[in-house]
């Protein structure tokens, strides 16, 4: 039996090191969010998940958001590849900013860093 996600549980981000505040959420409400609007494409897109057959035409437009030339061959064309970076990829793509286009996680680390 799997188990299904509690949509109730909200994520704890360390807000001082995204807007500057003392550490405590803001206000939520969508003007607040004005500093992260990729999270509005994310929240969109909630429920996209891998086929059991065949491949989801969502999560490999994420992966083709992507630089072919970091990934291995075919790892961008189905949904059988990793594609949590992908999709941050996407999302920040999607709002106009520019992430690492790398399907690997780890390119992550020192994105924003300057």
């Amino acid at each position: 039996m799997s188990r299904q996600p509690n949509w109730s549980i909200k994520p704890r981000l360390n807000y001082s090191l995204v807007s500057g505040s003392s550490g405590l959420p803001p206000d939520l409400s969508p003007s607040s969010l004005d500093f992260c609007p990729w999270m509005d494409v994310a929240m969109q897109e909630i429920g996209t998940r891998e086929f059991k057959n065949g491949s989801n035409p969502k999560v490999v437009e994420y992966l083709q958001s992507c630089d072919a030339r970091f990934a291995s061959s075919g790892a961008l064309e189905n949904d059988e590849s990793d594609w949590c970076s992908a999709f941050v990829s996407w999302c920040l793509q999607q709002s106009d900013i520019a992430g690492t286009k790398h399907p690997r996680a780890r390119s992550w680390i020192r994105w924003g860093m300057g």
